[in-house]
């Protein structure tokens, strides 16, 4: 049995395992590792694969997969670019807040209190959640991710992060 259990170790933690989906095709993209030899030295490469390759063929989805390291290195780059860029911020609350699909009337200003998102509120999410993943490690890591998103939706030409704000009595 603990022979069994080598062969099935974990050897990476992937930050945003079980939050990515394809944006192609709609079906979560799961991660996965392939090992390729170069000069004798045996290298892993790590990966989020659409699983649609997986259940049917890889002709399948055009996404297909991508790396893991770079999907998570430009998604942590950006939120920190967000972070300092006040304008950007304001921007997405007004589109958040006047959004036609909330039911809010088009030409009608929201008061502060009836706002339902604020600049600070994700100015403090942001600040918080990439204090957060610089601490943490390993598993830690990934179910901290989870704390404050709940999806990304990837293709080759954007990729969405969904981000969870604080509630009221300030829980994620």
């Amino acid at each position: 049995h603990k022979e069994k259990l080598k062969k099935f170790r974990v050897y990476k933690n992937f930050l945003f395992g079980g939050l990515v989906n394809c944006e192609e095709c709609g079906l979560k993209m799961t991660s996965c590792f392939t090992n390729k030899r170069d000069s004798e030295k045996l290298k892993r490469y790590y990966y989020y694969r659409c699983t649609s390759t997986l259940r049917q063929d890889w002709q399948s989805c055009p996404v297909k997969q991508v790396s893991a390291e770079r999907l998570e290195n430009f998604c942590i780059e950006n939120l920190e670019r967000i972070l300092l860029d006040k304008n950007y911020i304001e921007n997405l609350v007004f589109r958040l807040n006047h959004d036609i699909e909330a039911g809010h009337q088009i030409g009608h200003e929201l008061t502060e209190p009836c706002s339902k998102f604020s600049g600070e509120t994700i100015s403090e999410t942001l600040k918080f959640f990439l204090a957060g993943i610089k601490k943490t490690k390993g598993i830690e890591r990934n179910l901290f991710a989870k704390k404050f998103l709940s999806n990304i939706f990837y293709s080759p030409e954007t990729i969405k992060l969904r981000l969870i704000l604080p509630q009221s009595g300030g829980e994620a």
